[in-house]
């Protein structure tokens, strides 16, 4: 009886194969690769399977009657509200504590609202918000602020550097 020995070291369809393999290797080969390429994107799907968390939405009613009544506002979120009265284009964040959050973009001469949930802040007191241009050379810092009991901040940046907020 002769013997053979098979190196499985690749998967890559049969005719990529030499041409002195048996057949039935070939056909074992080519099944495999095709049964892993039909199995791994279910594999892969199924570890990222659970949505992200939506944030909360400012606009729709609070979620239970009862942190509402209560004055809870550890479930609302904040409100940011920038407007860029000059022609760069900067990145904002928000800063607090040793950290900053990274809130988006405000291009030259628009205004953007950016949506900032409680929860992601607790335990700090005062925040500041950054503002840095495209290329790095400006940057912009705002007036320290507290959160707490406060639905959103008004910020302008102008050429004046003005660092005051505006609390609504």
């Amino acid at each position: 009886m002769r013997s053979r020995t098979c190196t499985y070291a690749t998967i890559w369809p049969s005719s990529t194969l030499s041409p002195s393999t048996p057949g039935s290797v070939r056909r074992r080969v080519g099944r495999f690769a095709l049964a892993a390429a039909v199995i791994a994107p279910c594999a892969c799907a199924s570890t990222h399977s659970t949505p992200p968390a939506r944030l909360p939405d400012p606009t729709e009613p609070a979620a239970s009657a009862g942190s509402a009544a209560t004055g809870d506002s550890t479930e609302m979120s904040v409100v940011i509200h920038v407007v860029n009265t000059t022609t760069q284009l900067y990145r904002l964040s928000l800063a607090f504590g040793a950290s900053a959050r990274v809130l988006g973009s405000v291009p030259a001469l628009e205004a953007r609202d950016f949506i900032v949930p409680r929860r992601g802040v607790l335990g700090y007191d005062e925040f500041s918000l950054v503002a840095v241009t495209r290329n790095g050379t400006g940057r912009r810092d705002s007036e320290l602020f507290p959160l707490s009991n406060v639905s959103g901040v008004d910020w302008t940046l102008d050429g004046i550097l003005t660092r005051s907020v505006k609390l609504r």
